[in-house]
């Protein structure tokens, strides 16, 4: 919520009372509410740059206003440099948005239009966009469960291929070595003309279509599926090289004789070493971390020519047991 000082505070309907306002809630409209409480915002995945948040209770009263007051802004969006994103990676703290220039969806260049939702509804609940920057390098942008459908739903209503995205509150983290800004619960998507940022950077690739063909898209296609057999060879070729690849094999057994989780740090997730009398967090140099526990999930895989093992760290280890480690 926005109000006329241009202050921004997260909403929370308190004791899920939220069928009581969703119908009253109009995105864009201007209310009174009066008979609620204030609190600190959260330290981590925060939405907003205040730290207010206020708080609906049963006693609460919700007035749409019939005037309509100029002053109020309809939206406020807090986009941040690739090296914000960097800085602030795997720290949970605030939650930014992103506008870019679409490179691929799903792998696929946007050469020849993609039709992304099937006829019989089997969809994945998961979309991986690259996406490039105005300073320059490309992203990898997950989409997840209804970012993900809206995403689909805008993109084959267009009438032409989308050009700009813009994604809300993302998380940015660092899966395999690489940076990755991933959609929230909170998350929203935006194509081309529907909001002021996706038409400006829609003017800016007109005045400049050189900056459309900065990044080559061939050069941010590194993902290939391999068997176990040729990623072993690729290693011993070329140890000192990243590269991300998938793979696909049959799990033959979870291997019981290892621990299945680590003691992580609760800020970065990295493993805390054991101090004299304290954990401490090698990453943020903090020699009194708070700990939590992580998922580190041994499976010994198999394809048709090898066999090996497969490590399940953190969030991953969420979606595969479907419970928290802790």
């Amino acid at each position: 919520m926005i109000d006329e000082e241009g202050t921004v505070a997260q909403g929370f309907n308190a004791q899920n009372r939220v069928n009581r306002y969703e119908d009253e809630l109009k995105r864009g409209s201007i209310y009174t509410l009066t008979n609620f409480f204030g609190s600190n915002n959260k330290v981590m995945y925060r939405v907003a740059d205040q730290k207010l948040v206020i708080c609906f209770t049963h006693i609460s009263v919700l007035k749409k206003l019939k005037e309509n007051i100029e002053a109020i802004l309809d939206q406020r969006f807090k986009f941040h440099s690739y090296a914000d994103f960097e800085a602030n990676c795997d720290l949970r703290g605030d939650l930014h948005d992103v506008v870019g220039h679409l490179k691929l969806v799903d792998g696929q260049t946007l050469h020849q239009r993609l039709a992304l939702c099937t006829n019989d509804g089997s969809t994945s609940r998961k979309i991986m966009v690259h996406l490039q920057l105005k300073d320059g390098p490309v992203v990898n942008v997950d989409l997840w469960d209804q970012a993900a459908e809206n995403f689909r739903r805008k993109f084959d209503e267009s009438v032409t291929t989308p050009t700009i995205l813009m994604v809300t509150t993302v998380n940015p983290k660092r899966l395999g070595g690489k940076l990755c800004l991933s959609s929230m619960s909170s998350s929203r998507v935006f194509l081309d003309q529907e909001v002021d940022p996706t038409k400006e950077y829609l003017n800016l690739l007109a005045v400049n279509p050189a900056f459309a063909s900065s990044v080559n898209t061939v050069e941010v296609v590194n993902v290939e599926t391999l068997t176990i057999r040729e990623i072993a060879d690729f290693i011993k070729r070329q140890p000192a090289k990243i590269a991300y690849f998938d793979c696909i094999a049959t799990i033959d057994d979870v291997k019981l004789g290892t621990e299945w989780y680590y003691i992580a740090c609760k800020v970065c997730q990295t493993k805390l070493t054991h101090g004299p009398t304290m954990l401490m967090c090698p990453k943020c140099c903090n020699e009194n971390a708070t700990a939590l526990a992580n998922f580190r999930v041994e499976l010994s895989v198999y394809d048709n020519e090898e066999q090996c093992t497969f490590i399940i760290l953190g969030d991953a280890g969420k979606e595969l047991t479907g419970r928290k480690a802790t």
